[in-house]
């Protein structure tokens, strides 16, 4: 009698596999090649399969190819067929494929601006990035989660302990007159998190928001902006864009 090929199962009788929604649609691409190296169960002699159905998987029909994208929203079920390629002998056994949503972040945030109240006009100011906590968090609850600001992409891309920023109410900008914070939102329980370009540091004047979209998540951008308030001056400032040309206009504050 020979022995049946073993996958790797969970306490549950099935294979499992999750991975983080990008878009929050309910279907994603899976690295079935990957998942296979997973459950082989250090076992020689056994190739993997994937199937749809069971009935493929019994009858090793309509293999599907690698990476696999969901045809069901959020959770699905296909089919792992486990061969010895001497004896032929094979298992079939579920494996389900779980979209995880990633939290979500607000498209656009509202500014903070800051007075520039330095005799030098130096462009630099003291931020409370936690104003913009309310916003971000929306309808989630904020014990799920954990929340980072990082003063790079990079930094909020490796994790949530990667050089985060820890003075958040008695922030300075390091880069004059304007600068970008990332914010990182990050679901305690599922590891899925989303990241955004949230604080734009700006002085003098102008005031220049925007907001940028990127192939994480949902990107959302708070504009800080340090203004110099002057009884007396003449505000310049962006009121339009329109295929690369600017429409600005003078007032006369008195």
């Amino acid at each position: 009698v020979n022995p049946l090929p073993s996958p790797t199962l969970s306490p549950n009788g099935t294979l499992s596999a999750e991975i983080c929604d990008d878009d929050n649609d309910g279907f994603a691409s899976f690295d079935l090649l990957g998942l296979a190296s997973s459950i082989i169960n250090n076992e020689p002699n056994v190739v993997y399969s994937f199937h749809e159905t069971a009935s493929n998987a019994d009858q090793n029909l309509l293999p599907l190819a690698s990476p696999y994208t969901n045809i069901v929203m959020d959770s699905q079920d296909i089919y792992v067929r486990a061969t010895n390629t001497i004896t032929a002998c094979y298992t079939v056994v579920t494996l389900t494929l779980n979209v995880i949503a990633i939290p979500e972040l607000p498209i656009d945030i509202t500014d903070i601006t800051i007075c520039d109240t330095a005799s030098s006009l130096d462009g630099f100011a003291v931020f409370d990035l936690t104003l913009t906590q309310t916003e971000i968090y929306g309808t989630q609850t904020p014990s799920d989660y954990t929340l980072t600001y990082h003063e790079s992409q990079a930094d909020a891309i490796a994790s949530q302990s990667q050089s985060p920023i820890v003075n958040l109410t008695t922030y300075t900008n390091i880069i004059a007159n304007q600068q970008t914070i990332w914010v990182r939102l990050e679901h305690n329980t599922t590891g899925c998190y989303a990241i955004g370009d949230n604080v734009g540091l700006g002085s003098g004047f102008t005031r220049i928001s925007k907001v940028m979209v990127f192939s994480h998540p949902v990107v959302s951008l708070v504009a800080l902006t340090k203004m110099v308030c002057t009884p007396m001056a003449t505000l310049l400032y962006m009121v339009g864009s329109v295929i690369g040309s600017s429409l600005a206009r003078s007032l006369a504050l008195a």
